[in-house]
């Protein structure tokens, strides 16, 4: 595509933006890495954004942070190229978060000593010495040293929605002396936690803005919307994820355009002032590599929500392809918002983040389907059942999650000829881009497959000693090894390890396992009561 094209293109997302049906229009950055910040930056106008976030690794311990000059340097850099593009960046705060030993008893941060709130408000004094541009702070309550609704992490005569509401209110005292603003942020693991944020809300002053996330506590696209969106009375943003969040990885296309398009929808349909995506620069060029189409989509669905996905995959497409190898391309990417969703899930439930994550680490996983459980959220008995399923699997089960996975690698397998069929009006290099990342979307869910295999085989035989289902699951594993061992399969190497994703590990627990089903079995009791802990409420104890 010409680069006069390109740019016309460019400009008529712009244009179409400057008449969106939302006031706000935002990235949020977490990656340390200045080059790819001050670039991004520079591009941002291009996509309609008016506003950013630094959050995460980027930035996170305010003392850790004030500590280290060539850090607040590096802030101030980035916040000068956001000055310069005219656009305000918003620093992201965690409280109760590494506050001073002199402000905790057994551990616990004393809320109620009007010393701390002090010391609070000096600190984002000390802040915004350090880092005098920005437009406010974006606050959340979870990631944190204390959470303020854990009596065993936080001391208070409060109830849990005025213990937010102080909180909110000194960071907002700090705000208005220097005419800034507060974005508040609703991220909880639990629904009542989330309806005490809801009450704390009626307690702060209006021009405090509420930031919600599209689903309940996390990015799960088989989670329900957040049923609070629009119900705060005032100015409120939706909190989106573009590209990572959902994905099996970093690896291999995924255009979650349909998914993007729904959640813009919710947001203007709630009469939302705007959405914030989340803009991860994880490429070497993030805005060459196949991801940026969904920085792209946002763009085009917060200009016009109206549009379908297939205009805007086929636009995005005819920027950078000739047009004979479009159609395909496009059809090839709309395959992998399904690809992802039920590769990376299993019936739509969360074990892990992304392919391999935490497979060392059995505790993790077997209590995340509690912990993240989608019935919680729904109160739907049908998802309650298929918790009840994950936990004592029958074999129908077993094979309906199977069955899910083998018709991710149909789709896999049917958008990789797509890739074929596009690849003969391509160059060399663009081909190699897109067969690399369906190999690469075929490893993740060929392993994900056996998996499968194993976990689920393996806890059929430890309830029911079905030794049929002992032998599927030693087969499954050793599958995984051998797919562990395979040169040409680059994906997810450990360092300093020959091994992938933590194959080896996971073989060897699930193997441990099987040979000791009654410690096997007590160990899950205990992973299971620890998860219960988390789940109930931690208030109120005497």
């Amino acid at each position: 595509m010409s680069l006069l094209r390109c740019a016309a293109v460019l400009v008529g997302v712009i244009t179409t933006a400057a008449a969106a049906p939302f006031a706000w229009n935002g990235w949020q950055f977490h990656e340390r890495n200045l080059p790819k910040l001050e670039e991004a930056i520079a591009r941002a106008p291009e996509y309609g954004v008016n506003f950013v976030v630094f959050s995460h690794e980027l930035f996170r311990h305010i003392e850790r942070i004030l500590a280290d000059p060539s850090w607040v340097a590096e802030l101030n850099r980035a916040g000068a190229a956001a000055q310069k593009q005219k656009i305000p960046f918003y620093l992201w705060i965690h409280e109760l978060n590494e506050i001073p030993d002199r402000f905790l008893v057994d551990g616990r941060a004393q809320l109620d000593d009007p010393a701390l709130q002090t010391y609070l408000d000096d600190r984002y004094e000390r802040l915004l010495r350090a880092i005098p541009g920005t437009a406010g702070f974006v606050l959340t309550f979870h990631e944190t040293s204390h959470h303020v609704f854990r009596d065993s992490r936080v001391a208070s005569r409060l109830p849990v929605p005025e213990r937010i509401a102080l909180v909110t209110r000194t960071v907002h005292r700090v705000c208005q002396r220097h005419g800034l603003k507060l974005i508040v942020r609703n991220f909880f693991y639990e629904p009542y936690e989330m309806q005490w944020f809801q009450d704390a809300m009626r307690l702060l002053p209006d021009d405090v803005i509420v930031m919600r996330k599209d689903t309940t506590h996390e990015f799960n696209p088989f989670y329900p919307p957040d049923p609070f969106h629009g119900q705060s009375g005032r100015t409120e943003l939706i909190e989106l994820d573009l590209g990572v969040e959902k994905a099996l990885g970093y690896d291999g296309p995924y255009a979650q355009t349909a998914f993007l398009r729904k959640m813009v929808n919710r947001a203007r349909d709630r009469r939302l002032a705007g959405a914030m995506g989340r803009a991860r620069l994880l490429a070497d060029r993030p805005f060459d590599d196949l991801h940026e189409v969904n920085l792209y989509a946002f763009a085009r669905f917060m200009a016009d929500p109206a549009l379908a996905p297939e205009t805007v995959l086929r636009d995005w497409a005819a920027r950078r392809y000739p047009a004979e190898a479009v159609p395909f391309l496009v059809s090839a990417l709309q395959r992998t918002e399904f690809i992802h969703h039920h590769g990376r899930y299993h019936l739509g439930w969360w074990f892990t983040k992304w392919i391999g994550e935490d497979w060392d680490d059995y505790a993790y996983y077997f209590g995340r389907a509690r912990l993240r459980s989608n019935a919680k959220w729904t109160q739907d008995p049908r998802d309650a059942e298929t918790e009840t399923l994950i936990y004592a699997p029958t074999p129908d089960f077993y094979r309906r999650v199977l069955a899910e996975k083998d018709e991710v690698l149909r789709a896999i397998a049917a958008g990789a000829a797509e890739v074929e069929r596009a690849a003969v009006h391509l160059t060399p290099e663009q081909a190699r881009v897109w067969r690399d990342g369906y190999r690469a979307l075929d490893d993740a869910v060929t392993l994900l497959r056996e998996w499968v295999r194993a976990y689920f085989a393996h806890r059929i035989f430890l309830l029911h000693g079905d030794t049929d289902f002992r032998a599927i699951a030693r087969d499954a594993l050793a599958r995984l090894e051998e797919l562990d061992r395979d040169p040409s399969r680059p994906w997810g190497r450990v360092a300093d390890s020959p091994h992938r994703y933590f194959i080896d590990k996971f073989a060897l627990e699930l193997r441990w396992r099987m040979a000791n089903r009654t410690r096997a079995l007590k160990d899950d009791e205990r992973i299971l009561a620890d998860a219960a802990k988390l789940i109930a409420p931690d208030v109120g104890a005497k």
